[in-house]
């Protein structure tokens, strides 16, 4: 189903069940995550529109470990459920490979950010 967000708007919290994952069709959504103190909550990543959301955590099975609001427009997601989020996944390997495409990307965007130390040596 599709979901409006008006800006600002939370479409999860940290600490939420990891049961939706959502695929942003329109504005921005941002990403925020916690340092563990009373700090307030830091930005970690900008989704634009073809981005998923809450894809780590649903295959993580853990709950929310970041929150995600609309950016500074409204924002437009398409919201799956789990059952029909792994139906999609089942059913179209384009999709799948797209999403693990995507992951893979961020994984590679986070090794650039951390550096050459951060790469694992054999």
């Amino acid at each position: 189903r599709e979901r409006r967000l008006d800006p600002g708007e939370v479409l999860f919290r940290i600490g939420d069940p990891s049961d939706i994952v959502a695929i942003l069709l329109e504005g921005s959504c941002q990403v925020f995550r916690s340092d563990g103190s009373s700090n307030p909550l830091a930005l970690m990543a900008t989704l634009r529109p073809g981005e998923s959301i809450g894809e780590v955590a649903f295959f993580s099975a853990l709950p929310r470990r970041s929150e995600v609001r609309a950016g500074e427009g409204v924002a437009v997601a398409l919201v799956f459920d789990a059952g029909r989020f792994e139906e999609l996944l089942h059913a179209s390997t384009e999709f799948s490979h797209g999403l693990l495409r995507q992951l893979a990307l961020r994984v590679e965007t986070l090794y650039s950010t951390l550096g050459p130390a951060s790469h694992p040596r054999r």
